[in-house]
């Protein structure tokens, strides 16, 4: 019993070890140890050190754990044991090559994903060895799925909610100076002129799984909100990019926020250009009194 196109002492020597994932591995393989290790317990924490540490404890232990460690068929290593076979294949961590693949990124996407390479066990050379049956193809999977996104419908949500809190922000900024909003030409310069209301600059990060910002309707730059005819419909910031249906979070000029669908803001899109077009059919922009300006904002 064995791996189908398992490679033979001169294959492995000729190319490439096989080297395989835990997906890979045969639902009957179990682990077992043996009573030393070539590397030693310097040697092997010494290349642990070249991985990311990142991810749950439960992964960093079963990591460590594995160390030292062959996955072997029960049956052939038994008849291994008797003396009824010369030698066997079995599995071990591959810690060079995960060394070589692993992201070196923060967070989820940087846990190693154990792979395994082919090695050869021989009967006359076991000492001592001691059984792990818990090490299994089963247990591996469980301990390193990937851990599944997050749904959209929950993305979406905490995205509304920083909308909700930069369209507050720019807002509460307004209110120090006259009811007019700030003078910026950019999302980035708004969001500068604002950070002292918002304190965290992450909100205007879309959780779009597109991507972009959430952005600053410029057009109101230096605009006081008294002159706007309807504020409930005036648009303040949007998502940059569009959701998988089209739609895109908003927040409005009177502090409300909602998710519009792909027909709903095109429609609200087109009274935003509307009002823009009669705006600039109208009296000059309401300038900012320096005087009137709080002492230390801005």
């Amino acid at each position: 019993m064995g791996l189908v196109g398992a490679q033979t002492p001169a294959e492995v020597l000729r190319g490439e070890g096989r080297k395989i994932t835990i997906a890979d591995l045969p639902e009957s393989y179990r682990g077992v140890t043996f009573g030393s290790s070539d590397l030693g317990g310097l040697g092997m924490f010494g290349m642990w050190g070249g991985l990311p540490s990142s991810g749950s404890n439960e992964q960093t232990f079963e990591l460590l754990s594995l160390i030292g460690t062959v996955l072997v068929d029960p049956d052939e290593f038994g008849q291994l044991v008797e003396g009824k076979r010369p030698r066997i294949r079995g599995y071990v961590l591959d810690l060079a090559e995960m060394m070589r693949l692993s992201p070196r990124g923060a967070g989820e996407e940087s846990i190693p994903k154990p792979t395994f390479t082919e090695t050869w066990i021989e009967g006359g050379r076991i000492i001592q060895w001691s059984p792990r049956p818990e090490v299994s193809r089963e247990g591996l999977l469980r301990v390193f799925a990937t851990p599944p996104k997050p749904a959209v419908s929950a993305l979406r949500a905490q995205d509304l909610s920083n909308v909700k809190q930069v369209s507050l922000g720019i807002i509460l900024y307004s209110s120090d100076y006259d009811d007019v909003y700030p003078n910026a030409d950019s999302t980035a310069a708004a969001q500068n002129r604002v950070f002292p209301y918002t304190k965290n600059a992450d909100i205007w990060k879309s959780k779009n799984p597109a991507g972009g910002r959430i952005l600053f309707n410029t057009s109101l730059s230096r605009t006081s909100s008294t002159e706007l005819a309807n504020p409930a419909q005036t648009l303040l910031v949007w998502d940059e990019n569009p959701w998988e249906d089209g739609g895109r979070n908003v927040g409005y000029a009177d502090g409300h926020a909602k998710y519009l669908s792909a027909a709903e803001w095109a429609s609200a899109w087109q009274s935003e250009l509307e009002r823009r077009r009669l705006r600039r059919a109208s009296p000059p922009w309401v300038q900012p009194s320096t005087a009137s300006v709080k002492k230390g904002k801005g």
